[in-house]
């Protein structure tokens, strides 16, 4: 049963049937504003953050030294299980030299850990997908072509994250993070020498 009710939920978030009910967001970013969102800016030259055109739009630059993001953060009632799904795209092109990421990410309540998942580009290696949590990353996966849409889809549920990109599974594990708190949708990298823009758009989040 746990297994369909899974797969209701994904075909659910991927096709962004919209309904009113207690738990479900839906953020499509078209009012021009970013109410009920939270800016952060760690970038050493200041990120450009905005909404049009139904999507969110941070043009970062990273840091020299460290990695360094740029982005928005939603606080949610901590819950123990949901369902997120966001399509995300990035402008990698002309960054051969840098180390440039797209992400999305979920916090446990306290900050005490929390989980990443980007798209982004290694000097000439673009990939579609990273996982990184308690410290530890994934290989990069897949190869991303620049500007193509895509959707991640993060899954938690009774201990265990599943995580796809566009229908794919990338990642299914157990993990420490106990309810979640705050989602994080941001931008940046490192030994960036120009600023570059990602972009967010069809935000839905159900909480179970």
């Amino acid at each position: 049963m746990k297994s369909i009710f899974l797969a209701i939920l994904a075909i659910s978030l991927t096709t962004h049937y919209a309904y009113a009910k207690d738990g479900y967001v839906h953020d499509s970013f078209s009012s021009g504003s970013l109410s009920g969102w939270q800016v952060f800016d760690n970038t050493s030259d200041k990120a450009n953050i905005s909404t049009e055109n139904s999507t969110l739009c941070i043009i970062a630059q990273g840091s020299s030294q460290s990695f360094a993001f740029a982005g928005v953060e939603k606080l949610i009632t901590p819950t123990t299980d949901l369902s997120l799904s966001v399509v995300m795209q990035g402008d990698f092109s002309n960054l051969s030299e840098s180390n440039s990421r797209a992400y999305v990410a979920i916090n446990n309540e306290d900050g005490s850990d929390a989980l990443q998942v980007y798209i982004g580009r290694d000097g000439n290696d673009v990939w579609t997908s990273q996982v990184c949590t308690g410290g530890t990353c994934t290989s990069p996966k897949g190869k991303y072509i620049n500007m193509s849409k895509a959707r991640v889809t993060i899954i938690k549920m009774d201990g265990t994250l599943k995580i796809s990109v566009n229908g794919t599974s990338i990642y299914s594990e157990s993990t420490s993070i106990q309810k979640v708190g705050k989602i994080t949708l941001g931008g940046g990298g490192r030994a960036n020498k120009q600023a570059f823009p990602v972009y967010f758009n069809e935000f839905s989040l159900h909480v179970m």
